[in-house]
C-alpha cells in the first residue's frame, strides 16, 4: 500500500487503523490541511504496520452470578425516573393527578 497523499487518504487511512470512534473524528475534524499533515507524518511510521481496527459487535454486560443479560435501571429523588417523554408510565402520572403533585412537592 502506497503513503496516502492527500487529506482524505490520511483521514481515512487513520480511522482504518484507530477505528472511527467520535473522538477521533472530533480530533480530525478539528485540524487544518498542515497540522495534519503534522499529526500523519508523525504517526504514520507507527500505525503503517498496525493491523486494521477491526469493531467489537456491541454486547450488553452480562451479570457474573447469574449470567445473565444485565440491564440498566435509572432511580431519581421523586421515585419516578422517567426519562422519555413517550413512557406511558408519564402520562398514567399526568391522568391521576400525581405528577402535579409531585412537581409541587419538588417545586418544580
Amino acid at each position: 500500500m502506497k503513503k496516502p497523499r492527500n487529506r482524505e487518504e490520511r483521514i481515512k487511512f487513520i480511522l482504518k487503523k484507530l477505528g472511527s470512534d467520535n473522538a477521533i473524528l472530533a480530533y480530525l475534524a478539528t485540524l487544518n490541511d498542515r497540522q495534519l499533515k503534522a499529526y500523519f507524518d508523525m504517526s504514520y511510521p507507527v500505525l503503517k504496520d498496525k493491523e486494521d481496527y477491526i469493531s467489537e459487535p456491541y454486547s450488553p454486560p452480562e451479570c457474573l452470578v447469574c449470567e445473565n443479560e444485565v440491564t440498566i435501571q435509572y432511580d431519581c429523588s421523586c421515585g419516578n425516573a422517567i426519562i422519555d417523554p413517550h413512557d406511558t408510565a408519564l402520562q398514567q402520572l399526568k391522568d391521576s393527578g400525581e405528577f402535579e403533585r409531585i412537581r409541587k412537592e419538588w417545586r418544580v
